[in-house]
């Protein structure tokens, strides 16, 4: 899988528990990272048509016993090997950490401590090595120190620092040994208990 420079894998993410219905989906991705990343609902369904175009999801029929059956996205594999690729790589520059690294870190944090841990020391070794190479290039860089290229550089040098010792100060609150519960504060449900569970299409 190439560099995905978007945040919107994210949404793979919320289907590892299990198929949902589209609303469901919307609303989980709103209740539980809306201060992160502001997503329509029309926008969704239109990365949604992308991804099953991809293969990455499909859409089943579930049975509700006596009441309609509905339609729900589930992961296929190939889905989750590209959710589980984008997870692995780290943010580079402002844009990406505040919105890309966050939305990783979410669910880093709930498959544990560890790999929570593990992503922030890649993000900030990776923040590091983008740092050091700024740094190197304004350095022997010929010219006005005054010009405008060399004022960008400077302003990305020092969101770069912040973002390193930011990092390190708030490593261990960032990355704790508890799970994040879903927006209704109750364990993730099973599929087998999503089928049994009404939703308004």
């Amino acid at each position: 899988m190439k560099r995905n420079l978007s945040p919107e894998p994210t949404l793979l993410g919320f289907l590892l528990a299990g198929p949902l219905h589209g609303y469901d989906l919307y609303k989980e991705v709103s209740a539980q990272l809306g201060t992160v990343w502001q997503l329509g609902q029309s926008q969704m369904y239109a990365i949604l048509n992308d991804y099953a175009t991809r293969g990455w999801i499909e859409t089943r029929v579930q049975t509700q016993g006596l009441r309609p059956a509905k339609k729900v996205l589930a992961l296929t594999p190939a889905g989750r090997k590209a959710f589980k690729a984008w997870l692995a790589q780290p943010a580079h520059g402002l844009r990406e950490f505040r919105v890309d690294f966050f939305l990783r870190l979410y669910f880093a944090r709930a498959a544990g401590s560890s790999q929570a841990g593990r992503l922030i020391d890649e993000q900030i070794s990776a923040s590091r090595r983008e740092l050091e190479s700024l740094e190197a290039f304004c350095a022997e860089a010929d010219g006005d120190p005054q010009a405008f290229s060399n004022q960008v550089r400077r302003f990305r040098i020092a969101q770069l620092t912040t973002i390193i010792q930011w990092l390190e100060d708030n490593r261990a609150e960032l990355a704790p040994v508890h799970k994040p519960k879903r927006a209704n504060s109750h364990p993730a449900p099973t599929a087998k208990k999503r089928a049994g569970k009404g939703t308004h299409t």
